[in-house]
């Protein structure tokens, strides 16, 4: 990943939000390619916990290892 991204996640960002920008991904894409409702994409970007088969997911759908997200 860029370090920018990197520093963004490091800071604090929220790691789903900040992947799903550099992906250049709407929520509602995220949501088609993970499977997830948006609206629960949204909570999660709003700091709502999310359990690993989520994180499967999203990882997937992000293109990034699982350890980034659980």
């Amino acid at each position: 990943l860029p370090q920018d991204v990197v520093e963004r996640i490091s800071e604090g960002e929220n790691t789903v939000r900040v992947l799903r920008q550099y992906r250049y991904l709407t929520q509602k894409e995220l949501s088609e390619r993970s499977g997830i409702r948006a609206n629960h994409i949204s909570a999660i970007e709003r700091g709502l916990p999310y359990g690993l088969k989520t994180a499967k997911r999203l990882a997937g759908a992000l293109d990034v290892p699982l350890g980034l997200l659980a």
